[in-house]
């Protein structure tokens, strides 16, 4: 991070903004071009859960692409031009660096913060967002892979997110979270009861991605909420994004799937998230451009969800 400040001072910052259950520092990379007016933004994650390598891989990739493709292509000069980026390359630390400890850690997926007995460790930061909390697709087991924590938001990573995030509320108009596993591309809410209000719009542009990803990499991608594509859950950090934009939010979250991709394809995969981001990235920057020539009670929030695993971890950028 700290070499892409130094690689980019002029559209490059650093942001520290929590702390792990281990005290590790949670820090963002703010990249855009400075402007005098107040500015919305586009908040992306990776890492939230630990064992899925190629997320963090994948924000470093996108990192890389479009500071050096940005003075020379004009959509991607005119997104940074109106919009910042906030990219968080590794948001559950503690985790990530656990599951390279060795093999019989490989696969851990929550944080590190002990259970309530004391006799188990980690929570599922993607269960404890103030979303639906407990109600579907979690565990109260603390050994589970998905316990949900001893109540919403009980977790310093989810609090970091959500202070960050939801003090920014009003200019944060896009919401990804890369995840790896699936090839599907996934809209709120989890819980089957509910539905986003603005669903349609959802859909339309989540099949524009999903059509953008087949005309160059000819992969086919699901498109539907978790509940009717993969399965229900709740507590996520898509769901509260969606949640907290209340009735004007414009959220969906999409996955890639991949269990244990081969080491070789990793660029294709990350190339195949990039077409999903630019698209989504594009949408949201077309909305922005239209809310200020006419105000509008409509807001481009997006919440994505791109999955995939590796058996290797990947040489980062």
């Amino acid at each position: 991070m700290a070499q892409m400040v130094k690689d980019h001072p002029d559209v490059v910052t650093i942001v520290d903004y929590g702390q792990t259950y281990e005290k590790r520092t949670i820090s963002l990379l703010k990249i855009g071009i400075e402007s005098e007016k107040r500015k919305k933004a586009i908040w992306m994650d990776c890492g939230i859960h630990a064992r899925e390598w190629i997320a963090p891989a994948f924000c470093q990739y996108f990192v890389k692409q479009i500071l050096q493709s940005y003075k020379t292509d004009a959509k991607i000069e005119t997104m940074m031009r109106d919009m910042d980026f906030y990219v968080t390359p590794v948001l559950n630390i503690d985790g990530y660096l656990y599951s390279w400890k060795d093999n019989t850690t490989r696969l851990w997926r929550k944080n590190r913060s002990p259970g309530p007995s004391g006799d188990c460790y980690g929570t599922d930061l993607n269960r404890n967002f103030d979303a639906n909390w407990g109600t579907i697709g979690v565990s109260f087991n603390c050994s589970s892979n998905t316990y949900c924590g001893t109540q919403p938001v009980s977790e310093p990573e989810a609090q970091a997110v959500t202070y960050f995030v939801g003090s920014r509320k009003d200019d944060i108009l896009c919401f990804l979270t890369i995840h790896s596993y699936g090839q599907l591309l996934l809209v709120p809410y989890g819980h089957p009861n509910f539905t986003a209000p603005n669903y349609d719009e959802l859909m339309e542009v989540g099949q524009a991605a999903a059509t953008a990803i087949w005309n160059v990499h000819k992969k086919n991608y699901t498109v539907g909420s978790s509940p009717d594509v993969l399965y229900p859950n709740s507590g996520s950090s898509r769901d509260w994004f969606s949640y907290k934009k209340s009735w004007t939010s414009s959220s969906a979250g999409f996955t890639k799937r991949t269990l244990f991709i081969v080491f070789s394809h990793s660029q294709s995969v990350k190339s195949e998230i990039c077409q999903q981001v630019k698209k989504f990235s594009r949408h949201t920057s077309a909305k922005t451009q239209s809310a200020t020539a006419a105000p509008s009670n409509s807001a481009g929030n997006v919440s994505l969800l791109v999955k995939h695993h590796f058996l290797k971890p990947l040489m980062w950028f």
